[in-house]
């Protein structure tokens, strides 16, 4: 349904709050979630972002609902003003969990550096440089990226940045962006003012070190802006290094980055600097030649090829075509370059992995794109089992102290259920499983007593 009102909704607990409002779940529909902004919306323009979708061909709207969290209803108040929106929730494999079992969204934040500091503060591993994954992450976005530009009413994100883009490998290489609550709906990719100026002026914010140094202060981003994100995701999820770009783009003018490529299956293709993918690069961040950013489309076949090269398992997908034409002549203030790694790096053994990890972990002694990992200096057998005992500890005492807060959690949300007016009966029936849990709980506990106490009452 594109439109509910608010009393139709069983809003839950609150998830996330920012400066444009509140997201809460829904326990009836978990796999969406309740944002209700703290102002005024417009309702027309929400109307609009709701069915956008309806405009594309069946295979881009497909990519767009599993590859987004795109708005599916607007919610209005008791006067018919819009209140908030519903929107789908991240998928749990969009998630990481860390050593201290908690999870978190996957952001690009864990791939745009060191692959050793994950490893080492949060127990997770992720895909070495070079890895067919990374290169793989950014096809799904570019993906995404050509169906939201392939029609004449374009999409503009305005905010690709590194809290809200979440990726997974745990199906293959996948991404899911967030925050598209705050996108414009473009009358046309070649004039976006034209639809800007038909509404009320709308302030898009654009992430800090995430920003497109072409856009001036206090303007919006446009659908150059994702191209600009496009281009600096690649540099960076490819690179797994952060390249702060922007502050040398607005002080010097000029940029030359070098991106470290590993040896490989594809190295001798990408080391290669007339390769598609660094002029493509170079013109993405290119400011001089903002308006002459390469659409979205362009990067699919070169990518796709480069993921053949590695052995990536990826399926191909429809290539969508340019929804108007790109020059491609050179950016003349940024170069992008390749240039060669030769590195041996020390493979952590991080404890606690889990989600995708199992997938990504590697043997010792293997290669992979050119890094070889090694196995770590040998421990004798007891340390080693103190290590698994103390692991096995620290687990046992996550899940017991998860456990309880459920328990405690589970009360108090059933005292509150029977306090309310109606149904009545579900909450009687969920204070009886309660009950029952507990007799279990204290049956257990008094078996487990006569079992420590029988022995010394027998001596």
């Amino acid at each position: 349904m594109r439109r509910l009102a608010l009393g139709e909704l069983r809003v839950g607990d609150l998830l996330a709050q920012g400066g444009e409002g509140s997201v809460y779940q829904l326990p009836l529909q978990p796999h969406l979630v309740f944002k209700a902004f703290r102002g005024d919306a417009d309702r027309g323009y929400l109307d609009d972002l709701v069915a956008w979708p309806d405009l594309l061909a069946e295979a881009d709207a497909e990519v767009v609902r599993s590859s987004a969290a795109w708005p599916v209803s607007v919610v209005a108040g008791e006067d018919g003003r819009a209140v908030g929106l519903v929107m789908p929730r991240a998928p749990r494999r969009f998630s990481v969990r860390h050593r201290d079992g908690q999870r978190r969204l996957a952001t690009l934040s864990y791939l745009t550096c060191d692959p050793d500091r994950p490893a080492r503060a949060y127990g997770i591993a992720v895909p070495p440089p070079g890895d067919a994954g990374r290169y793989g992450l950014v096809l799904a976005l570019a993906k995404l990226l050509s169906a939201f530009d392939s029609v004449d009413t374009a999409v503009s994100h305005g905010d690709l940045s590194t809290k809200n883009v979440l990726w997974s490998l745990e199906r293959g290489p996948e991404v899911y962006v967030i925050d598209c609550d705050s996108a414009e709906v473009l009358a046309s990719p070649a004039d976006p003012d034209v639809a800007t100026s038909k509404r009320p002026a709308r302030r898009r914010a654009m992430t800090p070190n995430w920003d497109d140094p072409a856009v001036k202060k206090g303007d919006n981003p446009t659908l150059e802006s994702d191209r600009y994100s496009l281009g600096l995701i690649f540099l960076r999820v490819v690179g797994a290094a952060n390249f702060p770009v922007q502050a040398r783009q607005r002080r010097e003018g000029r940029l030359n980055v070098e991106v470290p490529v590993p040896a490989g299956p594809a190295a001798k293709q990408l080391l290669d600097a007339r390769h598609p993918l660094w002029e493509l690069c170079s013109r993405a961040l290119s400011v001089e030649g903002a308006g002459s950013r390469p659409a979205a489309a362009e990067w699919v076949e070169p990518l796709g090829e480069v993921m053949a090269s590695l052995g990536g398992a990826a399926a191909p997908a429809k290539s969508v075509a340019p929804s108007r034409p790109a020059p491609s002549s050179r950016a003349t203030d940024v170069e992008v370059t390749p240039r060669p790694l030769a590195a041996t790096r020390v493979a952590p053994n991080p404890s606690g992995a889990r989600s995708f990890e199992a997938e990504l972990a590697i043997p010792p002694g293997a290669e992979t794109g050119g890094w070889r990992y090694k196995r770590a200096p040998s421990t004798t057998a007891r340390s080693a089992k103190v290590l698994d005992d103390k692991s096995l500890r620290v687990q046992a005492r996550i899940l017991w102290r998860a456990f309880w807060r459920w328990w405690a959690k589970a009360h108090r949300e059933a005292l509150r259920a029977v306090r309310k007016r109606g149904r009545k009966r579900r909450a009687l029936v969920r204070v009886l499983g309660l009950m029952a849990l507990d007799f279990a709980l204290v049956g257990v506990s008094a078996g487990l007593v006569a079992l420590v106490v029988s022995p010394i009452t027998r001596g």
